[in-house]
C-alpha cells in the first residue's frame, strides 16, 4: 500500500513562492533539509485509536470545518498554530490533531499538577514546568523530549490573543535543541481549514529560519476568528541580530 500524500488545497499551490523542499524527514540516520519549509511528507500512521479521531473529525464536519493536510511521519515535533486570536483556537487544534491521529501535548506551571487534579492534567497529556527553577522552560522541555519517545507539543508563539509586535521565541529554541521539527499548523477561519501543511527543521539562522516560516504563512494567508489581532511573524531574536 503506497504511503498517502497531504491533502491538497488552493494554498498549496500559493506556496510555491516560498522558500521550500520536496524531501522526505528521517527519523534517524539521514541529515534533513534544515532552514526550508518542506510541504511534502509521508503521513504519520494514525496512533490515536478509539473515538477521538472520531470525534475531532466529527466536531470540525459539524462546525463547518475542513482538516487539510497530515500528520508528518515523525515521532517528535514542536506544534505551533497561527493566528491565534481566540478562545476557540484551542478546541480547533486539539479536534485536528485527534482527527490526524495524535494527541498533542500542553505545558503549563507545575502547580497545575500538584493536588487532586493532577492526575487529570497529566491524563490530558499536560507536562509541568517549574518556571521559577534555575532551569529555563526551554531546557526543562527540550529535556523532556530528549526522555520521551513519541511527543508532540504544541507551543504557543504568540502567547495571549492580545495583539503583540512579535511571536515569542520559546517553540524556536525548543525545537532547535531538541533537533525535532516545527509542524506549521494553521488556523483559517475565513475559509475554516486547519491542518498542518509544512514543517521545518531549524538551521540555528534564526532570521533565514523565520523568513522560509513567514513566507510560508503569508502564501497561506489564513486568517484568525479576529485578524486584526493576529501578531507579526517575527521574533525579537532577528532584530538583535541572534543567529
Amino acid at each position: 500500500m503506497s504511503t498517502p500524500a497531504a491533502t491538497s488545497s488552493p494554498a498549496i499551490d500559493a506556496r510555491r513562492s516560498a522558500p521550500s523542499v520536496d524531501a522526505e524527514p528521517s527519523r534517524g540516520g539521514a541529515n534533513p533539509p534544515r532552514g526550508v519549509v518542506i510541504t511534502d511528507f509521508p503521513l504519520r500512521a494514525p496512533r490515536l485509536k478509539g473515538l477521538l479521531p472520531w470525534m475531532g473529525r466529527t466536531f470540525l464536519s459539524a462546525t463547518g470545518w475542513t482538516l487539510v493536510g497530515g500528520a508528518p511521519d515523525v515521532p517528535q515535533m514542536v506544534l505551533v498554530g497561527y493566528p491565534h486570536t481566540s478562545n476557540w483556537d484551542l478546541p480547533y487544534m486539539l479536534a485536528s490533531g485527534w482527527g490526524m491521529g495524535f494527541w498533542p501535548s500542553w505545558f503549563g506551571k507545575d502547580s497545575l499538577f500538584k493536588g487532586p487534579f493532577g492526575g487529570m492534567m497529566r491524563a490530558l497529556k499536560g507536562i509541568g514546568v517549574d518556571r521559577g527553577s534555575a532551569n529555563n522552560v526551554v531546557e526543562q522541555l527540550v529535556g523532556y523530549f530528549a526522555r520521551e519517545p513519541e511527543l508532540m507539543l504544541m507551543v504557543p508563539v504568540e502567547g495571549t490573543r492580545s495583539y503583540k509586535d512579535h511571536w515569542r521565541s520559546g517553540f524556536y529554541y525548543i525545537a532547535h535543541g531538541a533537533q525535532v521539527p516545527i509542524a506549521l499548523t494553521h488556523l483559517d477561519y475565513s475559509r475554516k481549514r486547519t491542518g498542518i501543511q509544512g514543517m521545518i527543521y531549524t538551521s540555528g539562522d534564526v532570521r533565514a529560519d523565520m523568513e522560509a516560516i513567514r513566507a510560508h504563512y503569508e502564501a497561506m494567508d489564513a486568517r484568525g476568528r479576529y485578524p486584526d489581532l493576529a501578531n507579526p511573524i517575527r521574533l525579537k531574536d532577528e532584530e538583535a541580530g541572534r543567529g
